[in-house]
């Protein structure tokens, strides 16, 4: 009769073992395994933080194309342009906004831009400059006196 042993088969002859595992064996087997997890906790955690800054950026970026639509909404004549030239204008226009539970200033310049390319300035056309955190976007708002919209 065929008798079953539990042991590893090698050109058919049976070796087993009754010891069991060494402590040699768990602690080159933790060892091993340390050098595969901990690598991957690592990168876990640089993702993590990865995500994190992006959604900073993102939310950074909607909170600055909130307010060019805001300004662009308005009235030509009613947008103030910056006071010198390179600082952001005054409340209400500039406001404070809260992104990831910290305070952040939407600092709003406004100048006028070149329309025609002769490298002058013109009363007709204001370029408008929305800065949060490090996402600044620009656009142009053009005073249409004859528009019928």
């Amino acid at each position: 009769m065929w008798k079953l042993i539990q042991g590893t088969y090698q050109s058919s002859r049976i070796f087993h073992s009754n010891k069991g595992v060494s402590l040699v064996e768990v602690l080159v087997a933790i060892m091993l395994l340390s050098i595969i997890v901990f690598p991957l906790f690592i990168s876990l955690k640089g993702a993590s933080k990865s995500n994190s800054d992006a959604e900073g950026v993102d939310l950074a970026a909607y909170y600055t194309l909130g307010k060019i639509e805001e300004i662009l909404a308005m009235d030509f004549v009613a947008i103030p342009l910056s006071a010198p030239l390179g600082t952001p204008l005054p409340p209400p226009i500039s406001d404070t906004v809260t992104i990831q539970g910290r305070s952040t200033n939407r600092n709003v310049y406004v100048e006028l831009s070149d329309g025609d390319g002769d490298a002058i300035p013109d009363a007709g056309f204001k370029k408008i400059t929305v800065k949060v955190n490090d996402v600044s976007l620009n656009t142009l708002k053009a005073d249409y006196p004859y528009a019928t919209f």
